[in-house]
């Protein structure tokens, strides 16, 4: 379950999954990758610094593409990984958003 302190920057327990998987690859926040929760669940969740990727976390049943849209127009080579993915199997999920 998301931390308390997680859920008070406004990120979902699929969001916290991946940024723990992110944490156990040895990134650290700010350093190697940022997490800002997306503006009512449009946008890119984390930017990992290397590789240059923009993560989005979509539900599949709301997903229209529009913040894969928003998010490429400012240059980020992003990449989809669904909530169910993110909550079921989140190192595996991120491994596969990272290379491509």
């Amino acid at each position: 379950m998301a931390s308390q302190a997680f859920q008070e920057r406004g990120g979902t327990e699929a969001e916290y999954r991946i940024y723990q998987a992110l944490l156990r690859t040895g990134r650290r926040e700010s350093t190697d990758f940022v997490f800002s929760p997306p503006f009512e669940g449009e946008g890119v969740s984390f930017i990992v610094s290397v590789p240059r990727v923009g993560l989005v976390l979509s539900d599949p049943l709301l997903n229209d593409g529009a913040e894969v849209i928003r998010a490429a127009a400012s240059r980020l080579d992003v990449k989809v990984i669904q909530e169910s993915e993110a909550l079921s199997r989140p190192d595996r999920a991120l491994s596969e958003a990272l290379r491509g």
